[in-house]
């Protein structure tokens, strides 16, 4: 698409956008957000703060989907949605990524970093309380979950 083609339809693509909160903000229908979500990468436009936190918030549901899909009852089983987004076995995916829980344990010491502002030795004692296993398995997860992101840099400890 050429630059002038995609500046004609930027005034529309932002009120659309707009739209979309409002009616994201009405009704809590997520179609909101992936429309906005759309037309912000198709336009080359920054993704709004609620999107954002949307997509926040649903990422943090999805990696909860670890339990691989033949251990879940026939109704709780990947369906259409796991589908749309190319992964019809979820837990299978994770296990393939890291064969063990080290996913959610990491994303867990994170979370009380970023959120209670935790300092790194503390988030991890903390979770290892609440998941009853050691602080040394939980600093190894840790470990493990920021190779697998791509991150050796840790969030700033307060």
């Amino acid at each position: 698409m050429d630059e002038l083609h995609t500046f004609d339809y930027l005034p529309w693509a932002q009120e659309q956008i707009e739209n979309a909160e409002i009616d994201y903000q009405k009704t809590g229908n997520a179609l909101h957000a992936w429309y906005a979500y759309s037309l912000c990468r198709r336009f080359g436009l920054p993704v709004p703060a609620w999107v954002q936190n949307y997509l926040d918030r649903v990422a943090m549901n999805f990696l909860r989907l670890l339990q691989p899909a033949d251990e879940l009852p026939p109704e709780q089983r990947p369906g259409p949605i796991t589908d749309a987004l190319e992964m019809p076995a979820p837990g299978k995916a994770f296990k393939q990524v890291n064969g063990s829980s080290f996913m959610p344990i990491g994303i867990n010491v994170q979370w009380a970093m970023q959120t209670t502002g935790l300092q790194e030795t503390y988030a991890i004692e903390e979770v290892a309380a609440k998941h009853g296993i050691s602080a040394s398995t939980v600093r190894r997860y840790w470990m493990r979950f920021q190779e697998l992101m791509g991150s050796s840099k840790k969030p700033a400890e307060k």
